[in-house]
């Protein structure tokens, strides 16, 4: 066994990056000034952060960190909404395939659930154009919910991609 002793590790070309499989190449981060954003009912609606990160290999992964703040709101004895991870406009993570993830049950009257929803997704997106990653939020009518807030900045919102090289 050999060993390697090295103070840095510079680019060959400019520009070009270093690539060591499993180590991380870039970081973009985002938590955004306060905003408070709603949607329409039974209608996917990007939330209030977002982060976007243009990949130096085709071959890297994305790995995706998100925590997003929100309130469902209703006046029925039934709340209930989702959220979902984008790329672009393509899904990326949806609980189960469905698009209901959060639901209250209670006696008819005002209902609300105030939770932040946190999650990860290793994405592989095959491509070194810029993209940009969403978390949406949706809620139903159909129960008596009325609306459906998700914010950022002070409220604890973040969003991370980090590059990794394969």
């Amino acid at each position: 066994m050999s060993n390697l002793y090295v103070d840095n590790i510079v680019e060959k070309t400019t520009g070009n990056g270093v690539h060591i499989p499993g180590h991380v190449i870039q970081v973009v981060h985002e938590t955004g000034a306060d905003a408070e954003v709603t949607g329409s009912s039974n209608t996917w609606f990007n939330g209030p952060i977002a982060v976007s990160i243009t990949p130096k290999f085709a071959s890297s992964k994305i790995l995706f960190t998100w925590s997003q703040p929100f309130r469902l709101e209703g006046s029925g004895s039934i709340t209930r909404g989702g959220i979902r991870v984008v790329r672009d406009s393509t899904s990326i993570w949806n609980t189960i395939g469905l698009v209901e993830m959060f639901q209250v049950r209670g006696t008819s009257g005002g209902q609300e659930l105030s939770q932040v929803g946190c999650g990860n997704v290793l994405d592989d997106p095959n491509t070194t154009n810029q993209i940009t990653y969403y978390v949406q939020g949706l809620w139903y009518p159909d129960s008596g919910t009325t609306n459906m807030r998700m914010w950022r900045g002070s409220r604890g919102a973040s969003a991370t991609a980090l590059e990794i090289a394969q």
